[in-house]
């Protein structure tokens, strides 16, 4: 089983790649693993991390893994980067991969915000599970999804009746959330009940998480569509769903080269970014690309006999700065920046059991805390300000939390509701035809106006031929 998935993951990388693994070998249980130590250990080989070691962009994402990953799958995974900062409300047009020109916005797009996000390696490791699920959900009969008639990117289904937007609490552990539009942010907008949450978070310009308070945060999620024993994790009480995730990131670097990352889990103040954040895990790097281009965030799953659909909020309601019992540190409004710059340079440090107090001292010059202070449970950052050009479309509150150790205990503590949201694009309704008398104004209106236009013409020329004459 294992070497027939091995096989038909092949197609998705690069021949040279594909070509130096060997399947004979004793592969470990876990293809996406195996897949993800293959394509990082080819491109490090390369020499392509030698400059960087975050995405800067989406290009240069693709550009950066291309030589480990076949072009039909950089060129799709460009297609749903695309797609979804349309679905969303799209900022910029698409750039070619082929071309040696830059694309220059006025704001980053929202994929190339979130790209940013995590390390090269990170990003690879996801790619190579949703391969490795993928393939083996199409050798394995019994492992597939059970799929049926979900709306597409070009409107809804005709198989099925339209869904309404709105919540539905059927007393288990999930609210199924149906939202409608032309667009997510829209969409989101729309509805009340998503759009009070929005509006809670919103606080002045000059509030920080450091003040004492209770507002909510959202974590978003599109892992229960790839693992389902993650949904019986989440459902379980009282609610201990969560668990750290070793993957570097702005805030929170490496532990040491073959030692792994921080184990954190992410949260955001505003539950619209946590959902757009789910969407793009869900739909841009965890979508396999099929002959259609279908949500893949609203795949149906299951919990008992119950049926949802789309990706998952949770929300948890800690104090601020910090829940009881929990270390905190906020980092200072400006510095922001400074901070991730000494994370993604912090590549070599030496394993040893003090590894997290010496990576704190790396952020002495921020934070100023005596040396052999611990990493905090909780560190608040406010967004990059590359990314807040482009978050600030969608909201107003850009504080996010990093949460580590104790503090996601203390997190999960803390869970109050988890949301399945699935969406619906659905262009809004022309304007209703004009009656008789409108139709015949607006004409009269029109005619007036080409007049109008025409004796403007008229007037300019003659003033311009009158000017040639007397200075001819």
């Amino acid at each position: 089983m294992m070497l027939a998935a091995f096989k038909k993951a092949c197609v998705y990388f690069s021949q040279e790649l594909a070509e130096s693994c060997d399947p004979d070998v004793n592969m470990i249980d876990d293809l996406g693993d195996y897949l993800a130590d293959k394509v990082i250990s080819f491109l490090d080989f390369r020499q392509q991390f030698t400059t960087q070691i975050f995405p800067t962009s989406v290009d240069d994402f693709i550009r950066t893994v291309s030589p480990a990953f076949d072009h039909k799958y950089l060129m799709g995974f460009e297609a749903r980067c695309y797609h979804f900062d349309h679905i969303v409300g799209s900022l910029a047009p698409p750039s070619s991969t082929s071309s040696s020109t830059p694309r220059h916005d006025p704001a980053p797009n929202l994929s190339d915000t979130f790209i940013c996000c995590l390390d090269f390696e990170s990003w690879v490791a996801d790619i190579c599970q949703a391969i490795a699920l993928y393939c083996f959900e199409t050798i394995t009969p019994g492992r597939k999804h059970t799929h049926r008639a979900i709306p597409q990117y070009d409107g809804p289904s005709d198989m099925e009746p339209l869904p309404q937007a709105g919540v539905v609490d059927d007393g288990g552990p999930f609210k199924q959330v149906t939202l409608v539009g032309p667009n997510l942010s829209e969409a989101w907008n729309r509805l009340s009940f998503t759009r009070d949450l929005e509006n809670m978070s919103h606080q002045s310009s000059t509030w920080t998480p450091s003040q004492p308070g209770g507002l909510y945060v959202y974590h978003g999620t599109a892992e229960h569509i790839s693992t389902p024993g993650f949904i019986l994790s989440l459902a379980h009480r009282p609610f201990d769903g969560l668990r750290g995730k070793g993957q570097r990131n702005q805030i929170a670097p490496a532990l040491g080269r073959g030692v792994g990352n921080i184990p954190v889990v992410w949260t955001a103040f505003s539950p619209l970014q946590a959902f757009l954040w789910a969407v793009f895990r869900g739909q841009v790097v965890g979508h396999i690309p099929a002959r259609m281009m279908q949500f893949n965030s609203n795949k149906p799953w299951h919990y008992g006999n119950k049926t949802y659909e789309g990706v998952l909020v949770l929300q948890f309601s800690p104090s601020q700065p910090s829940p009881p019992g929990c270390s905190s540190y906020t980092i200072p409004t400006g510095k922001e920046d400074q901070w991730t710059d000494i994370a993604m340079s912090s590549n070599n440090v030496v394993a040893t059991i003090e590894s997290t107090k010496i990576l704190w001292a790396r952020f002495t010059t921020i934070h100023k805390q005596a040396k052999g202070s611990e990493w905090p449970g909780l560190v608040h950052g406010f967004e990059l300000r590359a990314s807040r050009q482009s978050l600030q479309h969608f909201t107003k509150q850009l504080w996010r939390t990093v949460w580590s150790g104790q503090g996601i205990q203390s997190l999960n503590s803390c869970h109050t509701q988890s949301l399945a949201i699935r969406y619906i694009l659905q262009p809004d309704s022309p304007p209703p035809p004009l009656n008789d008398r409108e139709s015949s104004r607006k004409a009269k209106i029109l005619t007036l106006a080409r007049w109008i236009g025409s004796c403007r013409r008229v007037l300019m020329n003659t003033i311009t031929w009158l000017v040639k004459a007397f200075t001819g």
